[in-house]
């Protein structure tokens, strides 16, 4: 008989790391252990399993977030003793006192088959790590996964499920313009993009949004000179850790050429906020157009910060 597979994940404020975890392990029972200040996001994540896949089960189980004895005794009566089980542990996210605990659980289970999970996105797009939870030694070589995260799963584990829509615009401004012709260029050059995507009830919005496999961008797009710092501050707001998470790539396309000389102390708030700022000065608004230069450098920018993969004829 097999055994059941069960994920026990500790959710943190960035819930894009509990989910990729889910789709590659394929677990017949979900645990999200949260804390108190996890526990929209875990709500949110619940909402996306139960939606996404042949009515799973998944629990939330309340655990301290500091208290690693605490969260230990809580996280043990959950698991009980699972005989015809193996339990799989996500470490990703939560506090390093509740990946402590959630350690001595798998630990002290009876088996060696039970593992720590811990998901990798930093250059990559998305490396599993497995661990014997008794010497944490690796039990294989890091996995290339092989699963990804759609953009309305981003969303709806940022935002919640059916919580954006797609704002019109006054067709015949001039940012109104650039921006369908920077999303032309870019429209078959990623996995997915959407277009003035916006967060119903809040005032947030993403002129574009793109993923390429599991890294997520967002782009504010401003023509000529018009409020060149307003477009930093709502990447910031939209990078926020709370808005479109830590992990998403920020970029500002402008119609014009930064240099150090004019805006220097634009450029270094937006280094300083890991922002890439991409000037398409051939930008022509009554032919609606960017030069052929232009296009590749913007393409080949945002393919290249996001880690796009494949030979793309764009």
């Amino acid at each position: 008989m097999s055994k059941e597979k069960v994920l026990i994940s500790l959710v943190g404020e960035q819930p894009a790391a509990n989910i990729i975890p889910v789709y590659e392990l394929s677990p017949d029972r979900i645990v999200l252990a949260k804390s108190g200040r996890t526990g929209e996001v875990a709500e949110r994540l619940k909402d996306l399993f139960l939606a996404s896949n042949n009515n799973r089960p998944v629990s939330l189980v309340d655990i301290d977030a500091y208290d690693a004895n605490d969260a230990y005794e809580v996280l043990k009566s959950e698991v009980g003793n699972p005989e015809n089980a193996i339990i799989y542990g996500n470490i990703t996210s939560g506090t390093k006192p509740m990946a402590f605990a959630l350690q001595r659980v798998l630990r002290e289970l009876p088996g060696r088959e039970h593992r720590l999970v811990y998901y990798r996105t930093e250059k990559s797009q998305g490396l599993l790590y497995y661990y014997d939870p008794e010497t944490l030694a690796f039990v294989e070589s890091p996995a290339a996964v092989s699963h990804t995260i759609s953009l309305d799963e981003y969303l709806a584990a940022y935002w919640g499920m059916n919580a954006y829509k797609i704002k019109n615009r006054a067709q015949n401004s001039i940012g109104h313009i650039f921006e369908g012709v920077v999303y032309a260029a870019l429209k078959d050059c990623v996995d997915e993009i959407k277009r003035n995507v916006v967060r119903v009830g809040k005032a947030l919005e993403a002129d574009i949004l793109l993923r390429c496999g599991n890294q997520v961008g967002v782009v504010e797009v401003k023509a000529g000179d018009s409020e060149p710092k307003k477009g930093l501050d709502q990447l910031n707001t939209a990078g926020d850790k709370l808005a479109f998470g830590t992990y998403v790539k920020k970029f500002l396309v402008v119609s014009k050429i930064w240099t150090r000389d004019e805006k220097a102390e634009l450029l270094e708030l937006a280094e300083a906020h890991g922002i890439k700022v991409i000037g398409l000065p051939s930008f022509d608004a009554s032919k609606e157009t960017i030069s052929e230069e232009d296009r590749k450098k913007l393409v080949s920018t945002i393919r290249e910060e996001l880690r796009c993969q494949g030979d793309v004829e764009c």
